[in-house]
């Protein structure tokens, strides 16, 4: 199989100025909650919160966090199992104008020393009930003078709930992530602010996510997938549903709570969405409608053919997206829309076109390195953005 037979010729060259999406993502989540202070921004196991409710809580937060050194250039890594704290917390730290690193409670202690050794942190947030471990790590890290925020602690009622000044910009870090790399030990992906909004806005774009449109947030907070499930509804007014492990990873659960809480949006891995196939054919035909659920995207893994002569044979009326791109890119840089079921002998199903301000290239290796590829050749696939000025995007 080469690079080349799985993507689509690019789009027409299109073109918008919008100095709103060129802001930092803080204030472009403010003014939604000025514009929509009452409305449920994000749901847990526990409850919901309003976007003014959000807010107030990651504004104290971010105070918290200023006030133990975060700040620009500084990377603070929230221990914590995902929730509707775990989202403030990535609220907070940007507020506080540092970029956060997600950990995952479960692994082991020499593994989350390395990446805090890595990133070289001194403030770390911590939910309750997670610091015996926290601490065992930190000992392994031997970093020293490492200031523990607890999470629970953190929305401190006595500290403001008023905005704070600007504190970064699209040209600064959101977020690192770490993935395992070549070699076996951590690498951190930093991400620049502007890359992660040209990534939401792709989606809110091309798949018409609005107002009150709801989304579930079902990814390791550790994959690069979950920033925007839990950012791109806070940036139209929509609502982020945030499910435990537990539902996530259950075909069962998980169908009952889309097609209960109404979800217009779903993301899940083709091995997955195979084990909820098999699911679906051992029910009663026509059980479940999932009249609400608008998109399902795949992502991660490559998306067999067979899958979607699965799912649409059931749900003809929601496509399939095949997103494809890698952790250092921002996530997804290109979209394939599967609307009907392949045709008879199609044996690998396209990965699509750039997103907006992508350029994809496939380059030569070998005897022509860096150089592009005749159309059929195989390669390697590369990427870049192209943008002019903040406000300015182009996409070929």
């Amino acid at each position: 199989m080469t690079i080349a037979s799985i993507i689509e010729p690019s789009p027409t060259p299109q073109r918008f100025v919008s100095p709103d999406r060129a802001a930092a993502f803080v204030r472009q989540f403010e003014r939604r909650v000025g514009a929509f202070p009452s409305t449920s921004a994000a749901v847990d196991a526990q409850g919901n919160v309003s976007y003014a409710e959000l807010n107030a809580r990651a504004n104290r937060l971010a105070r918290t966090l200023r006030a133990r050194g975060a700040g620009r250039d500084c990377v603070v890594p929230i221990y914590a199992n995902r929730s509707v704290n775990f989202l403030t917390a990535i609220l907070g730290v940007f507020k506080a104008g540092a970029a956060y690193l997600p950990l995952e409670r479960c692994y082991p202690a020499r593994r989350t020393a390395q990446i805090l050794r890595e990133a070289r942190v001194s403030v770390v947030l911590c939910e309750r009930g997670a610091e015996a471990d926290l601490e065992a790590a930190l000992a392994l890290s031997e970093l020293a003078n490492v200031s523990v925020v607890d999470l629970g602690a953190a929305f401190d009622l006595s500290k403001s709930d008023g905005n704070l000044e600007e504190a970064s910009g699209p040209r600064d870090q959101s977020y690192v992530i770490f993935t395992s790399g070549s070699t076996g030990l951590p690498k951190g992906a930093m991400i620049e602010q502007r890359g992660m909004l040209n990534h939401l806005w792709a989606k809110v774009d091309e798949l018409g996510i609005g107002y009150g449109d709801r989304l579930i947030q079902n990814a390791s907070q550790c994959f690069d997938i979950s920033v925007w499930q839990f950012l791109c509804p806070l940036l139209v007014g929509g609502e982020v549903h945030i499910v435990a492990d537990n539902v996530a990873r259950d075909p069962v659960l998980l169908l009952d709570y889309v097609e209960s809480r109404q979800i217009h949006v779903l993301e899940a891995v083709p091995s997955l969405l195979k084990a909820v196939l098999d699911l679906l054919r051992l029910e009663t035909p026509g059980l479940r409608q999932l009249s609400h659920l608008r998109w399902l995207l795949l992502t991660g893994e490559a998306l067999p053919p067979e899958v979607c002569h699965g799912w649409l044979a059931r749900f003809p009326h929601i496509p399939i997206v095949n997103a494809y791109g890698p952790t250092e890119c921002s996530d997804d840089v290109t979209h394939h829309i599967v609307r009907n079921a392949p045709a008879e002998g199609v044996v690998r199903i396209p990965i699509g076109k750039a997103i907006a301000n992508a350029r994809l290239y496939v380059l030569g290796e070998g005897e022509s390195p860096g150089s592009l590829c005749p159309r059929g050749m195989p390669g390697e696939l590369c990427m870049n953005w192209r943008a002019k000025e903040p406000s300015t995007f182009d996409c070929e």
